[in-house]
């Protein structure tokens, strides 16, 4: 988010950590940015996906400028809601955490929820519908496959059935 919405408070971040600028100055065309941007300014993730997810080097830049915010300001919230005594116990949803190398260390456990290939492609596609096969493709395989991740995890909830079924597994 630009550092002005960040200013009204309601955000967790400050609006030093923005990294709005640098997205629009690394992906952003350089007319108007809106090969990026939505019609109120905002990046629209869907058009920087188009961008970095077919190429991985581009992918990689943004990772080099969002990632060491994103755990900044991780940290900083762990530290605020466990370490100060707001909390007793804290969950974090990383989606990228094995892929970060650096943060797993942090938790004491670990839970992967995993599902299939076949499904993990068909609920991309169900979920983004504006994406072509291919396009759902290339996301998942600019991640770790589930199967490694189901191997780093200390606790694996297989998400291919029901909700009844995810229920099951999750007690």
């Amino acid at each position: 988010l630009p550092p002005k919405v960040l200013m009204d408070g309601h955000y967790s971040v400050s609006p030093s950590d923005s990294v709005y600028t640098r997205i629009l100055d690394t992906f952003g065309d350089k007319e108007s940015n809106k090969n990026i941007l939505d019609d109120d300014e905002l990046i629209d993730r869907r058009k920087l996906g188009y961008t970095i997810f077919p190429d991985r080097k581009l992918r990689s830049a943004l990772n080099r400028i969002t990632h060491p915010r994103i755990i900044t300001t991780m940290l900083r919230q762990l530290v605020v809601s466990l370490f100060l005594g707001k909390y007793k116990m804290v969950c974090a949803d990383v989606p990228l955490l094995y892929e970060s190398g650096l943060l797993k260390w942090l938790f004491c456990l670990t839970v992967v929820v995993a599902c299939n290939a076949d499904k993990q492609l068909d609920r991309l596609r169900k979920r983004n519908s504006d994406l072509t096969e291919q396009q759902c493709k290339e996301r998942i395989a600019s991640q770790m496959s589930v199967e490694k991740k189901a191997e780093l995890a200390d606790v694996v909830i297989w998400n291919d059935g029901t909700i009844e079924d995810l229920a099951e597994q999750v007690k």
